[in-house]
């Protein structure tokens, strides 16, 4: 997976997760955890799939810590 780009914006101790297709907000996450955000491949090894409301594209998330 990529590293991409995540948009950090602390609200309540999260963190914003965006799409790195269309960069709007896919998701929220706990401040303090690593996470790599890519569109997904046949051979991704990723732990959790989001599906981005805005673009329609499955995302694919690997939590690292």
């Amino acid at each position: 997976m990529m590293k991409n780009e995540i948009v950090k914006v602390k609200r309540n101790g999260l963190i914003r997760i965006s799409c790195p297709i269309c960069r709007k907000r896919l998701m929220d996450s706990r401040e303090g955890v690593v996470t790599y955000v890519s569109p997904i491949d046949e051979d991704d090894a990723a732990d959790y799939f989001a599906k981005c409301r805005h673009c329609g594209r499955v995302i694919g998330i690997r939590r690292i810590s």
